[in-house]
Parts: C-alpha cells; structure tokens; sequence
C-alpha cells in the first residue's frame, strides 16, 4: 500500500511539474522563440513554409507539424510563436503520460520531468536544440524495454525499441551514450544477461553511428562535433586548463549542486541496500560521460551550449534515484522525506527557469528599445557597433537581425525591420548604397533576396541599409 502510495505521489508531482512548465512556456513565449539559433529555425520554417532540418536530425520534424499547421491556417506571426513554444513542452508532456501510464513505467516519466528541471536554465529558453528531443525518447525506450508485452506479440516491443533508438539518435549523437547507458543498467539491475532485445539495440546503435560517421559530411556541424570528440591529440593532459570544467565548478552551487546531492543519495542506497554492482556502473558511466563533456568541451562554447551538453547527466543521476531510492524505500519517513526532496529539487528548477526567464525578458526589452529608435528613422535596415554595451545587452549576435525581424513584424507585416550587427563596418560599406534588394542574415548566409520573403507575415522594402546611432 505504502509503494502505492509513493507511485501516486511521484504520478502528481510529475503533472503539477509539467504543468508549471507549460505556464512557463506561456509567459515566456517570446522569449523562448526570438533568441540564439531557435530564432533562425523558426524565421526558416515561417518564411519557406516547410520543415527545416538541421545536421540530418530528422527527428525534429515531429515538433514542427503544430507550427505548419498553423502557417496553412494562416494564423498570425504572434500566434505562430505561441505555438512553437508550447509544442516543445506538450510534446514532452505527452510522452511523459506515455510512459507512466501506458507503459506504467514511473521512473522514465520522472526522469523526463527531471531533464527539465535539475540542471537547466538557459537550455530552457532554447527549445530548438534536439538534445531535449533526443533525451526524452532514450526514456521513452527505457520505459519499452522494462515494458511486459505479451508473449504472443514479441515484434511489437521490436519495433518500439527500434523506433525509439531512430528517434534518439536522430535527434542527438550525444544520445548514443546515454542509450549504451540505459542498455547497460537493464542489464545490472535485472541480471538477464541473455536478453536478445539489449544485445540487438546495441547492435542497431552501433550500425547506425559507423552509417553516421561513414555519411556526414566533413564540412558539417555533426563532423566538427565528432572531431571534437575522436582529436585526441588537441586533449590537454592538464584538466585545469578545460574551460568545461571552470564551468562546471563556477555554476556548482547555483545550477549543479542538486545533481550532486542526488548522487550521493544514490551512492548511499545503494550501498545500504548492496548493490554493488549497480553502483559500479553508475559511477563509472558518471565518469566517463563527465570525462566525454569535459574534454568534448575543453576549448569551451556559449554558455548555453555548455549548459546543454552537461544536461544528460541528469538522466544518469535522476533515473536511479527514482527507480533504486524513492520507489524502493520502505519506511514511510524516508519515502516522505524522499519524496519532499523531489518535490524540493523540481520547485527549484522551476523558480531558476523563472528568474532565467526575466532574464531574458530584459533582452527582449532592450530589441524593442532599439526597434523604437529605428522607427524615428525613414528605412527599414538598420548596421549598428556590436560595441561591448550592444554586446552585453543581446544574447548571441549572430542571429540578432532575424531577432529583429520577428520581434518588428509582430506589430504587423508592414513593420518588419532587421537590425545587423557589425565590427568593421568597411566590409558592409555596399549595402548603404548599393545591394539595395538583400538584407543581412548570419555570417555563414550573409544574403536573402528581400523578394523571396513570405510576405503574409514580412515586408522589407528595397533600399540601402541606414547607420543606428
């Protein structure tokens, strides 16, 4: 009865939690669409009117039909951002529903409610990075394999944990680890060592990354993140001089130090209750994907990067912790004091998004102050000095003038306005006299045809760009 209670317990704090990050994903609705790379998917999928696809991760096509469907019923641009921001999170929540209550596995759901709220403040607000994506469905997976399908219908549990490694693995490469996790842990926690479907996913796996590595191209976004990871002779044989780890040990109270805590709980249950083995492979699965990031990462990224690639370690530490601590413990104090915990590290998480969030309200604040001041000027394109003030006030430079083009159009097509940062203005000196037909995007597609913009929801008319003062 007490286990059953403790399972109710973890089902609606699961709901409470996921509600309370669809409100966030409400209130921040702009603010989680119109910044860093997110800003520029959206701009794409909103302008060519199709799925935008990017590194070959396939699978982020599923979040992108609501957005569709809402261009085809030609909703307004401000709508379109709602919807984008509240599909990531619904998706998200759905799957939760799937694996406690279909598959009525409560220790996936709540791993999922985790990624979302141990480790994570920034990554929050930058919803169209897959990694998100691709950690849900290794959960999803996790719940399929523990699943007891029936005996008469094995193919069904095949092509489930088929589809779920796909959709892993083409969200992230970085899922590769953690599904080897997963498999792994099966393994020590049930002791069924000659399972087929663990031996016949890894297989998968593994055809899939040489498929992935013997494809991508050596130009590409997936190939600079392989390199990363297999240059061994760029390592440095002196941790301190990892930027990744500054990172970690700098945020370890503010954003690290529930996973921590967490994981000493582990370690010490797990040792109460003899489980040697699993502990084993616990730690040394920490280790190694620590040691993965921290050199991964060594030469350092933005901040919400680096953030974003220390968030699966969160599955690593909440998935025991649920499963091996809260639903196995048996005196009624500790499941309450387990639980309160719970409750305790989620409702943080929860306040740091919210405290995150205005943030990057006062971001948003300060586009729309400079949108102002280029409506006191006859024009439409705006150059302005990414001066260490205009730095410090915006997030990611590079997709500052499709920033500007969303937030303008927002008050209307006829408002559209694109702002483009520059350092040297000699090398943009032609576009304040002539190239009157393009605006400036991003370094690596610096020129759109004004013509080929959808203009349902943009309109900027040819002419030479202006200096904002």
């Amino acid at each position: 009865m007490h286990n059953i209670n403790t399972k109710k317990a973890l089902r609606l704090t699961g709901h409470i939690s996921f509600l309370l990050l669809i409100l966030l994903s409400i209130i921040y609705y702009k603010e989680r669409v119109v910044f860093i790379d997110t800003v520029f998917q959206f701009f794409k999928i909103v302008n060519f009117g199709k799925f935008n696809i990017e590194a070959d991760r396939y699978s982020a096509i599923l979040t992108q039909v609501p957005l569709l469907m809402g261009l085809k019923a030609h909703l307004s641009l401000r709508s379109l951002l709602f919807i984008y921001s509240i599909t990531f999170t619904v998706f998200y929540y759905l799957i939760f529903i799937l694996c406690v209550h279909v598959l009525n596995n409560i220790p996936a759901g709540m791993t999922i409610v985790f990624i979302f709220l141990l480790c994570i403040t920034r990554s929050f607000y930058h919803i169209s990075t897959e990694i998100h994506q691709g950690l849900v469905y290794t959960l999803l997976l996790f719940a399929v394999i523990y699943h007891p399908f029936k005996d008469n219908s094995p193919w069904i549990k095949y092509i489930l944990i088929f589809t779920s490694i796909i959709l892993s693995f083409f969200s992230h490469p970085v899922t590769f680890f953690i599904i080897l996790f997963i498999f792994g842990y099966y393994l020590v926690d049930t002791l069924n060592w000659k399972n087929v479907e663990i031996y016949l996913g890894a297989v998968i796996l593994i055809l899939l990354v040489l498929v992935k590595l013997l494809f991508t191209k050596s130009n590409s976004y997936e190939s600079s993140f392989f390199s990363q990871l297999f240059n061994y002779k760029s390592f440095s044989l002196n941790p301190l001089t990892y930027i990744s780890l500054k990172f970690l040990v700098t945020r370890s109270v503010r954003l690290y130090l529930w996973l921590f805590m967490l994981l000493t709980i582990d370690i010490v249950f797990l040792i109460k209750q003899k489980q040697v083995l699993k502990l084993r492979y616990i730690l040394a699965s920490f280790a190694v994907f620590l040691a993965v990031i921290l050199i991964t990462y060594g030469k350092g990224d933005s901040d919400v990067m680096m953030e974003r690639a220390f968030m699966p370690l969160s599955i690593l530490v909440a998935l025991p912790f649920i499963k091996d601590v809260v639903l196995k413990s048996r005196d009624s104090r500790t499941s309450v004091a387990l639980i309160s915990l719970t409750m305790a590290v989620l409702l943080a998480g929860f306040l740091r998004l919210n405290k995150e969030g205005q943030h990057f309200r006062s971001k948003l604040g300060y586009v729309e102050q400079l949108l102002n001041r280029a409506d006191q000027l006859q024009g439409n394109k705006f150059l302005l000095k990414n001066t260490v003030d205009v730095n410090k006030s915006i997030l990611v430079p590079w997709s500052f003038p499709f920033t500007t083009i969303i937030v303008s159009s927002m008050e209307g097509k006829n408002k559209t306005k694109t702002i483009f940062l520059y350092n040297d203005i000699s090398k943009y000196r032609e576009y304040l006299t002539d190239k009157t037909d393009v605006f400036l995007g991003a370094p690596f597609w610096l020129e759109w045809k004004t013509e080929d913009l959808n203009h349902r929801y943009f309109n900027l008319p040819d002419g030479p760009y202006l200096i904002l003062r």
